[in-house]
């Protein structure tokens, strides 16, 4: 149910996600009660690509910066 939201060619560090059923900002306020170190991308970050999906917004993680290995083992899904 993890779908990765990044449709350029070129990838980054920073990866953008929406999970199945699961509002983003509700679900990163959860993963950040859990202190991982995850942000909530609204729609109006990404206009574009987040309303030709009808999105809400996304979920931003930067696992090479402040987020390693355990802290995505900790992620709820």
């Amino acid at each position: 149910g993890v779908v990765v939201l990044d449709r350029g060619e070129v990838r980054t560090g920073i990866v953008v996600f929406s999970v199945d059923g699961r509002e983003p900002a509700e679900f990163v306020r959860g993963i950040k009660d859990a202190g991982v170190n995850v942000s909530f991308s609204p729609a109006s970050y990404a206009i574009r690509d987040f309303a030709g999906q009808g999105l809400t917004g996304g979920i931003r993680v930067s696992p090479h910066v402040f987020t390693d290995d355990t802290d995505l083992d900790d992620l709820p899904f």
